[in-house]
């Protein structure tokens, strides 16, 4: 089971679901008149595609490092003397 072109144009973030290791295609980004549009799927439904294991380990570990980043932004941006961000 794979993407339509579309479909993996169309992907969000929103769409991964790491913790069931799927990916839910609720939408495909496709050219009208020479326009970018978003529009739904094909069947207009929300269809789970599995992720490979190595995919879905890359993607977690990614998200890992975002969180640290975010986190250690957030205390370099926090006022002196405390911890919590602005």
């Amino acid at each position: 089971m794979g993407l339509r072109r579309g479909e993996a144009l169309g992907m969000r973030r929103s769409d991964l679901a790491l913790e069931d290791g799927v990916n839910r295609i609720s939408g495909q980004v496709g050219r009208t008149s020479g326009k970018l549009r978003q529009d739904s799927t094909k069947a207009a439904k929300i269809r789970p595609v599995p992720l490979p294991l190595i995919r879905l380990a890359t993607l977690r570990r990614h998200r890992l490092r975002q969180a640290h980043e975010v986190g250690k932004r957030a205390t370099t941006l926090a006022p002196t003397g405390t911890d919590r961000p602005r």
